[in-house]
């Protein structure tokens, strides 16, 4: 199964990236209002499978013992702060609010840290669909950055507290669909940098995401 994972995903990442690229061409050429909109909407489903096959290769890549970091001293306060513009221009029905207690850079794989940061808010949002305050905070501990992500929504049973960082584990995937692997990545990526991840969560009452 690992091995066609890896062998499928690196055979859809070359179409799926001409797709994209010859998309973006034709969003600069159009004219027709209808016709943009279509193509906007093509776009946003290309990025949606491109996710998916970049997932899906850094599954394999830790099953492989392959997934490596680019380690440099980096602003983590200016990433988290910049990514939580990003997803408040593009969610209306909630509002991210940041507070980032740092005075010294980190040492970590800016690029992977801020894939965790995406992929906690990313859920955050969609695991409250009716909206409402997420909030975002990151202070130092010891010799540590510890990380939060608070949402008010629909929260988890403890079973699946108990299993949610594990690989494919959806939880309620019928509300919302997915592969299952978002979390776990997240959860090999922290640790690859030697820290935790942990949440806590009560149902109907939101999850608070944590990692060091």
């Amino acid at each position: 199964k690992d091995e066609f994972i890896s062998m499928a995903s690196h055979e859809l990442k070359t179409p799926i990236t001409s797709i994209k690229l010859y998309t973006e061409l034709l969003l600069k050429r159009v004219k027709d209002k209808e016709a943009l909109q279509h193509l906007g909407s093509m776009f946003e489903q290309v990025n949606r499978v491109s996710k998916l096959i970049g997932d899906l290769l850094d599954v394999s890549r830790i099953q492989a013992g392959k997934l490596f970091f680019k380690m440099q001293f980096f602003d983590l306060g200016l990433l988290i702060n910049d990514i939580a513009l990003v997803f408040g221009k593009e969610t209306k029905k909630h509002a991210i609010t940041t507070s980032v207690h740092l005075s010294e850079k980190v040492w970590g794989d800016k690029d992977r840290i801020g894939q965790v940061i995406i992929n906690l808010i990313s859920n955050a949002i969609k695991y409250s669909p009716s909206g409402g305050d997420i909030i975002v905070v990151a202070s130092k501990l010891k010799d540590n950055v510890i990380v939060s992500i608070e949402d008010f929504g629909i929260g988890m049973y403890v079973h699946e507290k108990d299993r949610i960082f594990e690989r494919f584990y959806q939880g309620r995937g019928t509300l919302f669909p997915g592969l299952g692997i978002g979390l776990y990545i997240a959860k090999m990526i922290v640790e690859g940098h030697g820290g935790r991840i942990e949440v806590k969560s009560r149902i109907n009452e939101g999850s608070t995401f944590t990692f060091t």
